[in-house]
């Protein structure tokens, strides 16, 4: 996405990212950084529990598209299996 396209989308973003467009690279890599041997884990304090909830129902058509896009994400290197009980709604 160029920063003109994101101006123009009118997301409230832009203003953001332009202020500090220094940090972003210039073309966005193709595959994920290499593997430096660091895994980073959110341990929780003794004793605690977390909230386990379910994502609401998706029509078969919306599961497929996302179920393909990250499939696609996973092929090129973008994305990679979660082993964390732990999951988040897609929108």
């Amino acid at each position: 996405m160029s920063w003109e396209s994101l101006k123009a989308s009118g997301n409230p973003i832009y203003e953001t990212a332009r202020e500090f467009a220094d940090v972003f690279p210039d073309k966005i890599p193709a595959e994920l950084p290499a593997d430096r041997g660091v895994r980073h884990e959110v341990d929780l304090a003794p004793g605690s529990t977390y909230c386990v909830t379910r994502q609401w129902p998706l029509p078969r058509d919306q599961v497929k598209a996302i179920d393909d896009f990250f499939e696609g994400r996973r092929q090129a290197g973008h994305v990679r299996e979660s082993i964390s009980p732990h999951s988040s709604p897609t929108f």
